[in-house]
């Protein structure tokens, strides 16, 4: 393993610590996702996070996001329905997984595909 994902995956670890730390501690969830998102940006240098969960029409909702520019994603639609246009892209794939996926880029990912 090159040394940057070695770096980044210590990283990650560390930053996962943190939010176990923070599950324990915080009673109140709005809090708990506001402080997990502001650590992942500050400990991994993410742009955006975006904490949200799926409703009964396999649509994600956000329930919690995070970035200066926050009304990213106030307009677009996600789904995890892989038939439909907008179910296809990280949504989908970590919800069909089950795995945590981590755009790098959504210009160049090959997940938006």
């Amino acid at each position: 393993m090159d040394t940057t994902k070695q770096e980044f995956f210590e990283k990650l670890f560390l930053a996962l610590k943190n939010i176990n730390q923070l599950i324990i501690r915080e009673d109140d969830q709005n809090s708990l996702f506001e402080k997990m998102c502001e650590n992942l940006i500050k400990d991994l240098g993410f742009s955006i996070v975006v904490v949200g969960e799926i409703d009964n029409t396999n649509h994600l909702k956000i329930i919690h996001k995070k970035r200066e520019n926050s009304q990213l994603f106030d307009d677009i639609p996600i789904s995890i329905n892989g038939k439909s246009e907008y179910g296809k892209g990280t949504a989908y794939l970590a919800y069909k997984t089950n795995t945590v996926i981590i755009n790098q880029n959504t210009l160049t990912t090959p997940y938006q595909k």
